[in-house]
Order: structure tokens, then C-alpha cells, then sequence
């Protein structure tokens, strides 16, 4: 396994149900030797402060699982974005700041 290579993406559905994501997300870090609980040990989190990002929207953290992932937040996180572009919810913005402090520490 190449863990430099981005995870190919799930069927649309997969992505658009918030358990079904959940559960791939896990899977696909598995399967990297990684978890959220080691993402959150990773920034000197809590273990369960990724995971929080599953269930609710949380930019940072959706930020740096899609990373560890080799993907962008917005591709993983979709159902969490304004579909009509308008009011969009605050993750596209905070995303564009965490990646400009992130992308230093997670490479």
C-alpha cells in the first residue's frame, strides 16, 4: 500500500449519509495504520476530538482527516457544504484559513 496516495472516493451516497461516511472514514484510516484517536493524539488532542467532526461540522478537524486521507475536506465533507453556493456554511471559509496554518505541520 502506497499511504501517499489519496483514498478513492465512495459512491456519492456513501458521502451524502453522515453514518455510512463515518463508517468509511474509519475504514480507509484503518486500513493507512492510522485512527482518529491517533489524528487527535497527532495535534495533543483528546482522542475523541476527531471524531467530533463526524457527527457535527468542525473545519479543523474535518480539515486534517481529509488530509490524512490525501483529500480535500469539501470531498469528504460535502453534505456539511451549501449546495447552492449561497450562505454557505462558515467550514469553506474557516477551511481556506486552517489550510494556510495546517498544510506546514501535516506535510
Amino acid at each position: 500500500n502506497n499511504f501517499d496516495t489519496p483514498v478513492t472516493l465512495p459512491d456519492p451516497e456513501v458521502l451524502a449519509d453522515s453514518k455510512r461516511r463515518a463508517s468509511w472514514i474509519v475504514y480507509q484510516l484503518k486500513l493507512r495504520g492510522t485512527s482518529l484517536a491517533a489524528i487527535g493524539r497527532q495535534y495533543g488532542k483528546a482522542r475523541n476530538f476527531p471524531g467530533n467532526a463526524l457527527r457535527r461540522p468542525w473545519p479543523l478537524w474535518e480539515y486534517r482527516i481529509a488530509k490524512a486521507l490525501g483529500r480535500e475536506p469539501q470531498e469528504l465533507f460535502q453534505s456539511d457544504i451549501d449546495p447552492t453556493g449561497a450562505g454557505q456554511l462558515p467550514w469553506l471559509v474557516q477551511a481556506v484559513r486552517y489550510t494556510a496554518t495546517e498544510s506546514v505541520v501535516l506535510k
